[in-house]
């Protein structure tokens, strides 16, 4: 995923065991049902759609078509799907960017991006002492230069445990694909316009979370770049943020009263995300 306005270039997706796949499509699809989102062929969930307020019949806008017609509605569903996907088993998320502008003019953009995404697909098969399988969208098939990358290999080894890898599938085929879009999009989020919001719903899910999350689960490629964790956020909630909350919670909780403190915490939380004073915040 690349905003050609914005320094990184970034992948990102995750892994799971087989057996958990048909787990993550149903709780997926059963929570964007209750945004009013049909998870089935034609829709699909796109990260771009969340800012997209334009729909067509040659390219459908299925957010806006679910009835979601704002933005913090479009970004709760979004937040709430990564939630699920994250509290799958085995789940663990890598994602990866490059910075376009510090390449050299030799260097492909996507092929310096793919080769540490596939280091840690293959680090995480070993982890596992697996052999992975990687699905990618139809839409991206450039497969001449994903085969040659994973033909050569990286600077620090072969891809051993890639066997018969990379198969093409099409996004509104897969939630899989489009779980992996969504983490994609969040990262670039964080990363071009520090943004963490996506990316506290699923960071406890990043492999090497929490000790190795930086350079493992999620990596930059110039050292020039340094990644931070985002901060745990402090009170008050800043409106944008109150506001997705409650769209949130009268969605997953309609019978609890949300209620905000005085010093600007919720009384009501989601229990995994990336945050701060939770126990505090529903203790008192």
């Amino acid at each position: 995923m690349h905003d050609p306005h914005a320094p990184f270039l970034v992948l990102g997706g995750f892994g799971i065991d087989s057996e958990y796949v048909p787990q993550l499509a149903a709780k997926v699809s059963e929570v964007a049902r209750l945004y009013g989102f049909n998870l089935e062929y034609p829709n699909e969930l796109k990260f771009q759609h969340v800012a997209t307020q334009k729909d067509s019949e040659r390219k459908p806008q299925w957010m806006i078509r679910a009835g979601l017609e704002t933005l913090v509605a479009r970004r709760a569903l979004v937040y709430s799907c990564l939630r699920a996907a994250a509290s799958v088993p085995t789940v663990e998320v890598l994602c990866v960017g490059v910075n376009v502008g510090r390449l050299e003019e030799t260097q492909n953009p996507i092929q310096q991006v793919v080769t540490p995404l596939l280091e840690r697909i293959e680090l995480n098969c070993k982890k596992h002492n697996t052999h992975g399988l990687v699905m990618m969208d139809e839409e991206r098939k450039d497969d001449k230069l994903l085969r040659e990358t994973l033909r050569d290999g990286s600077p620090f080894f072969k891809y051993e445990s890639l066997p018969d890898t990379i198969a093409f599938m099409p996004s509104q085929e897969s939630a899989g694909i489009q779980i992996a879009d969504l983490i994609a999009g969040g990262f670039q989020r964080y990363v071009n316009a520090s943004d963490p919001g996506y990316l506290r719903t699923f960071l406890k899910s990043v492999d090497g979370f929490p000790e190795n999350v930086v350079g493992k689960g999620l990596k930059l490629l110039d050292r020039a770049d340094r990644l931070l964790l985002p901060e745990r956020r402090t009170v008050n909630w800043s409106e944008f943020d109150r506001a997705i909350h409650t769209y949130e919670m009268e969605v997953h909780q309609p019978s609890k009263k949300l209620s905000w403190r005085a010093d600007g915490a919720p009384n009501l939380l989601f229990e995994n995300d990336w945050d701060t004073d939770w126990d505090t915040a529903v203790k008192k």
